[in-house]
């Protein structure tokens, strides 16, 4: 009788993404008859001599990651001068709280009490809505006299977040789950990064002796409950209201589709909001199109065709030939937004990626761009419909 054995093989397969490697770890189980044995991955050797900094984050979700059959998920992406672990929360031999500082979280209450209101009281624990935990390990090379700089634990905090959704994203579609989603956030315009709204917990030590590395007031981790909407939601305008409402419609389908680019571009869906942005302007244009009836339908034909842009041919083209008015004379800032917008719409359809009009800028350009153009499109729909 053959004793009995666990044994785990790990398949590391290597693909490049741009300037990255992605190492794909697949542990593949082999069962005896004394369970499951763990296997610890550390940081594999890189080839670096100085100090290394290992940025453990950890994020609670409030859905389960789908198990690959008896194994966790488990991906090693390279960078040029980083590296980056992503793993799930191993349910058979870790704690899903595993450390001080995620314990400390695990016990957090929140209260809202919105001022306006009285009686309306917002309780909130965290362990309520935490069913799973994905953990991000950033770890990179510093000189052995490193001191933190300001600005740097926000710098690899939204690095971690993007390694975190890039993973998820890739683990929705493939598997076809929507409730699977990318990890929340929340933007609020004119301001500069965007907060994220789940549990998540921070932890920097040195990578080798695994001593802390202060990094925040003094300590070396923290915990935060994540960012919590308020509840208000502003005042609201009657006679708007009634306009809208009155004629017994749906919404205006290019005023819902803005209202839809905008909360993508408030949660840091920028593909989403830019294919909305687009849309919008594109079924205002097309309905102008086809209600009016001052131009013959050859007309219309040669200008829908013309050898222009989108915007160019129906937001100066078609209403000049219309009604005598353009939109690039009237507001050619505005023009040149909803241009753009289109033209990356295009982009985004043709490759499913941004240009380098768009990847060159920082995050928080990215932001300020996308939504100056949601309010640009804005202005141009309600112009169009107006004539």
């Amino acid at each position: 009788m053959p004793n009995p054995f666990v044994a785990r093989l790990m398949v590391v397969a290597h693909s490049r993404l741009g300037d990255r490697k992605v190492a794909i770890r697949h542990l593949i189980s082999v069962r005896g008859s004394t369970g499951l044995a763990t296997l610890e991955c550390g940081i594999p050797p890189l080839g670096w001599r100085d100090m290394k900094i290992s940025m453990a984050h950890n994020f609670y979700l409030d859905f389960l990651l789908p198990p690959f059959d008896e194994a966790a998920l488990f991906v090693d992406i390279e960078y040029p001068d980083y590296f980056a672990q992503i793993r799930a929360w191993d349910r058979a031999t870790e704690e899903l709280f595993p450390t001080e500082v995620c314990k400390t979280l695990s016990s957090a209450q929140i209260k809202l009490n919105p001022l306006a209101v009285p009686g309306v009281n917002l309780q909130k624990r965290t362990v309520d809505d935490v069913a799973d935990r994905l953990t991000v390990i950033l770890v990179r090379e510093v000189e052995d006299d490193y001191q933190v700089q300001p600005g740097d634990a926000e710098f690899w905090f939204r690095k971690a977040v993007k390694a975190a959704n890039y993973i998820l994203a890739h683990l929705r579609v493939s598997t076809g789950v929507a409730r699977i989603t990318l990890i929340p956030q929340y933007w609020k315009p004119g301001t500069g990064t965007p907060g994220v709204q789940i549990p998540h917990t921070v932890i920097w030590v040195n990578a080798d002796t695994q001593e802390a590395v202060p990094f925040v007031e003094g300590l070396n981790g923290y915990g935060s409950s994540g960012a919590i909407k308020v509840p208000e939601t502003g005042l609201a305008v009657w006679e708007r209201f009634a306009a809208s409402v009155g004629p017994g419609n749906d919404p205006i389908l290019a005023e819902s589709l803005l209202m839809d680019a905008e909360e993508s571009a408030i949660r840091i869906g920028l593909r989403e909001s830019v294919l909305c942005t687009a849309s919008a302007c594109e079924s205002e244009a097309a309905l102008y199109a086809s209600n009016q009836v001052k131009i013959s339908k050859s007309q219309l034909a040669r200008i829908v065709k013309a050898d222009a842009s989108f915007a160019e041919r129906y937001y100066d083209l078609l209403p000049l030939a219309v009604a005598g008015k353009s939109f690039q004379s009237e507001a050619p800032d505005a023009f040149e937004d909803i241009k753009s917008a289109y033209q990356e719409r295009n982009k985004l359809m043709h490759t499913g990626k941004f240009s380098t009009a768009i990847t060159s800028l920082t995050e928080e350009e990215q932001f300020a761009t996308i939504y100056r153009w949601i309010l640009s499109a804005r202005r141009a729909t309600r112009w169009i419909r107006s004539l």
